[in-house]
């Protein structure tokens, strides 16, 4: 109640399968701008999914905002289930990356 009042947003994480609080803010606008800045801070990628679940329009601003530094076909757009969606309300937005990872070991023929 008193977070719905407040106007506050959580951003969370999942590490090994569980979820985490990762901090929170308040209104959704600077919620977007940190969701925003916590990509980019996690760059390089090869793929990014920015999700949404009740309107495509919730995600503009962010895929506006981080589009410049993306590659040609490194961004997914992704609707959210009905089982997340119906546990998180609507205008839940999700992002999804999958990091570049070089190989350490060079395959020999």
């Amino acid at each position: 109640l008193f977070g719905t009042l407040l106007s506050v947003r959580p951003i969370l994480s999942i590490r090994d399968g569980e979820i985490y609080p990762l901090e929170r803010v308040r209104t959704k606008r600077k919620a977007i701008k940190r969701l925003a800045s916590l990509v980019l801070e996690g760059d390089p990628f090869s793929k990014l999914c920015l999700m949404f679940n009740t309107n495509r329009e919730d995600i503009s601003e962010l895929e506006d905002t981080i589009a410049g530094s993306l590659r040609e076909n490194q961004l997914i757009i992704s609707r959210i289930g009905p089982v997340i969606g119906t546990h998180c309300g609507p205008g839940l937005i999700g992002v999804a990356a999958r990091r570049s990872v070089k190989s350490p070991i060079p395959r020999s023929c």
